[in-house]
């Protein structure tokens, strides 16, 4: 069972000045999980359908995993650094290379499926119908969004990006948990490699030309 799990993603960014912008962000992808029957010693658990205590307690057994597919938008407001560390450390940041920071907020639309590590028995689900693997509808739960990335221009009107976001919804269910939580709050982090276009330059091109 593999963890590591891919998602992509399309910004379109809005100049404000020189430090600042805003960035409309739309992220489709998955993240997964797994958790063994040792890291639920102390906890209290939910188990609505009565299927859980054999997955868990007994001897021999395997843990659990869930696997959650997502789309998401976001609004996120972005700050430039370079201006800052420049004057921290005294020297000019290449121009090439920009440092940003970013926060906002942004609704995700998801399906989480809990079951059991190797037999892949239905334990818990959100988006599915009830005690099945079958699709419903969708769950939308509010997000807030952190995080930071590296720009740096390689050509004319094309940088290439390295971003880590982290993403923090408002409730317990990305995870199709079983546990007993009433503060509980599930977050994931992508970390990501991209290229950014400058549209601007495309503009630029057509004045030229005319």
């Amino acid at each position: 069972f593999k963890e590591l799990r891919y998602a992509f993603s399309f910004s379109l960014e809005k100049k404000i000045d020189e430090r600042t912008s805003i960035s409309i962000e739309h992220v489709v992808g998955e993240f997964a999980g797994l958790r063994r029957p040792n890291e639920y010693i102390g906890l209290e658990i939910d188990d609505p359908y009565g299927i859980i205590a054999d997955d868990i307690f007994n001897d021999g057994a395997n843990g659990q995993k869930f696997v959650t597919t997502f789309n998401e938008t976001d609004v996120l407001l972005n700050y430039n650094l370079n201006s800052d560390i420049s004057k921290l450390i005294k020297t000019e940041m290449p121009e090439n290379l920009s440092i940003i920071v970013k926060a906002g907020f942004g609704l995700s639309q998801f399906r989480s499926l809990r079951t059991n590590l190797y037999t892949d028995e239905y334990i818990y689900s959100h988006g599915y119908e009830e005690l099945t693997k079958n699709e419903s509808d969708v769950v939308s739960e509010s997000v807030m969004v952190f995080g930071g990335k590296i720009k740096y221009k390689m050509i004319s009107g094309v940088s290439l990006l390295l971003d880590y976001t982290l993403r923090v919804n408002n409730s317990d269910r990305w995870d199709s948990s079983i546990m007993k939580s009433d503060n509980a709050k599930d977050k994931f982090s992508l970390f990501s490699l991209g290229l950014a276009y400058d549209l601007g330059t495309v503009a630029s091109k057509d004045k030229l030309i005319d």
